[in-house]
């Protein structure tokens, strides 16, 4: 049944998801960069720029950590996406258990 196949499908896109998320996490976790924290007894303060927070105060690589967001980013949508299939053919099958009762 198409019902099946599609409920096999999301749920299998749920697990990648969640995978790629744990590996996106860990990446940003480990991020290294020549650059370190100079101190760590800085003020708050000292950490943020007028833009916000400073990645290179935290020896982080910008571009890198930016790819990383991003990957998870995309991740929950496509989390959200394969949840809301699985939503909509619940619905789809207590509507047709209804219609053949």
């Amino acid at each position: 049944m198409a019902l099946t196949s599609i409920l096999s499908n999301s749920i299998a896109g749920l697990h990648k998801n969640a995978t790629q998320v744990h590996e996106t996490a860990h990446k940003i976790v480990n991020i290294q960069s020549s650059s370190t924290v100079t101190s760590p007894f800085q003020s708050p303060a000292s950490l943020t720029s007028a833009k916000g927070i400073d990645p290179q105060i935290f020896g982080v690589n910008s571009s890198d950590l930016a790819r990383e967001i991003i990957n998870l980013i995309q991740t929950e949508a496509a989390y959200k996406a394969s949840a809301e299939v699985i939503k909509i053919a619940d619905t789809l099958s207590k509507e047709t258990r209804d219609i053949i009762a």
